[in-house]
Formats: structure tokens, sequence, C-alpha cells
């Protein structure tokens, strides 16, 4: 890990946490392992404790899957500015629980404390940049809390005092508003009355790329459109290919992207990853806003995309739209905005606590006994990086943070929350898009 992630480094810069450090103190546990299963919950925390989306375990555990079987229980907390609060009043055990309320301890614990305790156990935390903490909206859905099968929670109430209780994890809550619907799905909207072409991409699905062209040249067609909203919100990932697809059916010009993708070195690269991947072996690079450390350019260069024969030849805003939960080539979309600032290209969203942009697949490991498989992911992206955050590739031209007013009107609303009506009369996201 320590030598194919480059990650591990950046992150205790950001958090003053030394991953790598708790990974090697793992070394003790061996042991005590007198079983396969032991082994590769060991194998796994080590993985989950590197805190990257695409470092993570490849063999399935049957033992380890079973813990997530009768999981019953979701609770609307949402990290927002430093403080997990409560976004939607819920009933749990006859106890209401208001909109508004503060989680504050979890087991006994202050909530960053125990944050700082389940980093082995609680996989794709966030790191807020300007505390220097990790964090996570659900953070107690932890494998070391859910094996507990119960977790006992103190929350702030609006006046202040407090209510403290035990949460089963095989059971559920029960919402007292609940005729919001959350139906959402791949579409291509033209909006007469804002001139404007909304597309919704909620998954980067390969299989997607040729609808959004097709579906972009039908809906598009004859129509005056002033601005177009690529809305990427929740898109986890996928292709780069279908977002590149989507900008080939509307740009007028070719759109140039630039790549600067960089690593630890690559002695552990086979070739024929060196060579799909175009990785050529460069002099390592000492990084001046790194504290000069050594970092490999593994991909330097500009791209150009030319637009289809059927684009929509489009010189208008295009603005892409993501939020929090962004990730993965679900994210490098931004990439496009944040090319150069004198162009029709935007972006709006909220920063994602993980570190974005573009990078190469995950390169997969087995280890020779257990047989066991995991991938690790070798690359950052340092395109346009000046510092230390920059390398997130996780800022915006317009950022939103929406607050406890945003998620009451959202989970009050009677109807689907993607439906056009919602998202243009009470969406920050949409709206703000609407105003550029």
């Amino acid at each position: 890990m320590e030598q194919v992630s480059p990650h591990l480094f950046l992150k205790k810069e950001l958090t003053g946490y030394s991953n790598l450090d708790t990974i090697k103190s793992y070394r003790n546990e061996i042991e005590n392992i007198t079983n396969y299963d032991d082994f590769w919950r060991l194998v796994n925390k080590s993985l989950i404790t590197c805190q990257d989306g695409h470092t993570h375990i490849l063999t399935p555990n049957v033992a380890y899957e079973k813990l997530f079987d009768s999981l019953q229980l979701s609770l609307p907390i949402k990290y927002i500015d430093g403080r997990y609060v409560v976004t939607r009043t819920f009933i749990y055990d006859n106890i209401q629980f208001e909109s508004g309320f503060e989680l504050v301890q979890v087991n006994d614990l202050v909530i960053d404390s125990f944050a700082l305790s389940v980093i082995p156990f609680r996989s794709n935390m966030k790191i807020d940049v300007k505390r220097g903490i990790y964090y996570f909206d659900n953070l107690i859905f932890a494998d070391n809390i859910i094996e507990k099968g119960y977790v006992y929670l103190t929350f702030k109430t609006n006046n202040s005092s407090e209510i403290s209780k035990n949460f089963i994890f095989k059971e559920s809550v029960q919402f007292v508003e609940d005729e919001t619907i959350f139906e959402d799905s791949r579409k291509v909207e033209y909006w007469p009355e804002f001139k404007t072409l909304y597309i919704r991409i909620p998954s980067m699905n390969y299989a997607d790329r040729k609808y959004y062209s097709g579906k972009i040249s039908e809906v598009g067609n004859g129509k005056q459109i002033d601005k177009v909203i690529i809305d990427v919100r929740f898109n986890g990932g996928g292709s780069d290919f279908t977002w590149i697809n989507v900008f080939r059916s509307l740009i007028a010009d070719p759109l140039q992207l630039a790549y600067a993708i960089y690593g630890n070195e690559t002695s552990y690269m086979t070739r024929k990853y060196k060579r799909i991947h175009g990785i050529k072996n460069l002099a390592p690079e000492n990084i001046p806003f790194l504290n000069n450390h050594i970092l490999y350019p593994l991909l330097k260069q500009s791209v150009t995309y030319k637009p289809y024969n059927n684009s929509l030849n489009l010189n208008c805003k295009i603005i892409t739209v993501g939020n929090d939960y962004v990730y993965s080539s679900g994210a490098s979309i931004f990439k496009v905005s944040s090319f150069k600032q004198d162009d029709n290209f935007y972006s709006i969203g909220t920063p994602t606590g993980t570190f974005l942009g573009s990078g190469f697949d995950g390169i997969n490991f087995e280890l020779p006994y257990s047989k066991i498989q995991f991938t690790i992911a070798p690359t950052i992206d340092l395109t346009n990086s000046y510092s230390i955050s920059d390398i997130m590739q996780d800022k915006y031209d317009v950022t939103i943070f929406p607050n406890l007013n945003d998620y009451k009107i959202r989970y009050s609303y009677i109807g689907n929350v993607w439906s056009k009506d919602f998202l243009t009369n009470y969406d920050p996201y949409i709206i703000n898009a609407l105003k550029l």
C-alpha cells in the first residue's frame, strides 16, 4: 500500500492522521489470527484504513456479508458545517427526533473522537479540509459497530437538552412526513420557459453513452437553447466516455482538456498496464507545495475532443451541477469547467471531501497463500494544482452548501424531488444554475 498509493501521504498532510502508521500497527494482530475469515477481515481493515474509494478488497467473504443481511436502520443525519444534524423528523421507539437535532455522542464518545475511532471500519470517509478532520454522514454504520447489533446515540435537541437511546440495526425508523418521492432516472428534457436543456445523468454507465447522444439530438434539435444544465448529483462513477459523449453532442468547437496524472515510482506496474495507460518512464519531480515530496509524472498531455456530426453546435453556457456525493467519473466531468476560466463552461457543486479528478484503473493484487485479491488506486490528479487542497479537484465556480431549511423543503415536498417543478422552484442547485 505504501509503495502504490500516493494518497496516504496527502491525507496525513491534510488531517494529521497517519493512515499508514495505523495500518502498520495491525501487524501485531497477525500473531493471534488462526483462521481465514479473521485474516480476510484484517486485510479488509487495512484497505479500509486507506480511505480511498478505489482501494478495496475484491475477494468476497460470506461471513462478513451476513453482517448486512438484516440491516434495516437508516438515519437522516447530514454533516453540515461541522455538525451532524437530523435533516428529517423521524420516530423511533415512540420517541420523536426532530429535524434540527444534533448527534453529539456515539457510544459515549464525542462525535469527532468517534469518527476517528472508526476510520479502520467505515469505508469512504471524507475530509473536512477547513477543520482537518475525517467525517461521514452515516459514520455509525461502521463494521465494528454493526457487529454489535446496536449503537447508543446521544442527540442535542432544539432546546439544548439531550436525548440518549439505543438504536438496533435490525429495526427501522418511521418518518413523520412520508409523501416525498425519490424516483430518479436518466433523462434529457427541454424547459421552454427557461430556454434550457436539462440533462440528468445519475450514473456514468458506459452503456448509456449512446442514449445521451441520441436523446440530446432528438430533444434539442430545432429548439432555442440559451443554457444547458448537466445534473450529475449522486453520480458515483462509471466511464468517462459517457460524459465525454454528452459534451461532444453539445459543443460547436473542439473541447480541449489537460491531464497531469502522478503517482509513486512504477516498478510494481506491469508493462501491459503501462502500455494500456500510456505511461512513460519520466523523471521524478519534487512537488514544491507538498514540501518537495517526490512524485512521478505518469501522464502529462492535452487531449482534444471534436463535436459529433449531429452535435447541437451550442455556444451557450453549459453548467455542470454536482453535490457532495459525486465520485470517480461522476466527478471527473468537472475537469471541463476547471480547464480554463474564460469559456462557456461552468460548475456548481458542494465539496465532497474526497480526492477527485482523473486517474487510471486500480491495480489488482493477490496474496500468495490466502489468494485474497484486492485493488489499490495508484494515481492522483495534479492538473491545475498549486496547493494541497487543489489536488482534491473539489472546487467549483459556484459553491452550494445546502442548509437545514433546504432539507426540510426537500423532505416535505409532496411529489418527486426530481420533477421539473421541484427542481426549478425549490432546488438550490438548479435555481442557481438557472440564474447563471
